[in-house]
């Protein structure tokens, strides 16, 4: 499984790095981006096309790696209240299990097994 992220993550640096190369003079073009909110306006200076794709590459990974590690300290919390719930549940088992039978109730229900039979 190791060998197979590892072969992906090369085959999308590999395209992405194609993708670059091919597109060196569309890429390189600068834009300005602007903003009009309300009555204001701002505006940017001239940046690269490719440093816009790499800036939203980054903010995704950064929003990814938050929102997962967000969801795995959820997770964790979730799976130690199971474990202690089955703890306690296992606990519980164990001293249903080590109770001593009450002779009255074993007695009736021997007897009432062997008046079943012989009718």
């Amino acid at each position: 499984m190791r060998y197979l992220k590892v072969i992906i993550l090369v085959l999308i640096f590999f395209f992405s790095m194609l993708f670059f190369v091919q597109n060196t003079d569309l890429l390189s073009t600068s834009l300005t981006l602007k903003l009009d909110l309300l009555g204001k306006h701002y505006e940017s200076q001239e940046i690269p096309i490719y440093l816009l794709i790499l800036i939203a590459f980054v903010l995704g990974a950064f929003i990814s790696l938050f929102y997962f590690l967000a969801e795995k300290i959820k997770l964790s919390q979730q799976l130690r209240s199971y474990k202690n719930k089955v703890a306690d549940l296992e606990k519980e088992v164990n001293s249903l299990r080590n109770m001593p039978l009450e002779n009255e109730n074993f007695s009736t229900a021997e007897s009432e097994v062997s008046s079943s039979a012989g009718s």
